[in-house]
């Protein structure tokens, strides 16, 4: 989730940061998902293929970075 938060948050989608500090805000006043549906962020098979999919990204970023090609050291 945290991804997918940072990754609309810098994507400047409409309401994210918003959405993110409402999130960050409600501390335990529901449960769990209700309170991430409320901030925007439906947990379902499309956030969790979003997330891993940002993930995916970042992986690669970073063997790029150092220098590993295709998890090859």
């Amino acid at each position: 989730l945290a991804y997918v938060f940072a990754n609309r948050i810098l994507n400047n989608e409409k309401n994210a940061l918003e959405n993110y500090l409402k999130f960050l805000k409600s501390g335990g006043k529901d449960y769990p998902l209700n309170i991430l549906k409320d901030c925007g962020v439906e947990v379902n098979e499309n956030l969790i293929n979003e997330a891993m999919e940002i993930f995916k990204k970042y992986t690669e970023e970073y063997r790029e970075l150092v220098g590993e090609d295709n998890g090859n050291k």
